[in-house]
């Protein structure tokens, strides 16, 4: 079984470039698997839609799992990244397919 995670956008992140913009990207971990969106160079407002599939592990009990989402600030030329947010999505909030909706979720800085 698969789990698709759809990143869409993200609104009024923090400027991280030294210039006032950011070149964010997201981050998402469950059950230690790790896939990320593409970068939007110098954009406080990305836009990604993008799905993120991530394999079940169904002999785990799903209900005390969580997605973890991280936003994070493309360094360039440097390699490296810079941490804008993140927020953790209960598994209560995963709905089955055909059941779609659209939900935010407010990063914490920490």
């Amino acid at each position: 079984m698969k789990l698709v995670v759809e990143v869409l956008d993200a609104h009024d992140l923090m400027p991280r470039d030294g210039k006032g913009s950011a070149s964010p990207f997201v981050e998402v971990d469950f059950q230690n698997q790790l896939s990320k969106t593409k970068s939007i160079p110098k954009n406080l407002n990305p836009v990604w839609n993008q799905k993120l599939l991530f394999d079940i592990d169904e002999t785990k009990n799903r209900h005390h799992q969580s997605i973890e989402v991280s936003v994070y600030n493309e360094r360039r030329p440097i390699p490296g990244r810079n941490f804008l947010g993140r927020t953790r999505i209960t598994w209560s909030n995963v709905v089955k397919k055909g059941d779609e909706v659209y939900q935010t979720f407010q990063l914490e800085k920490k």
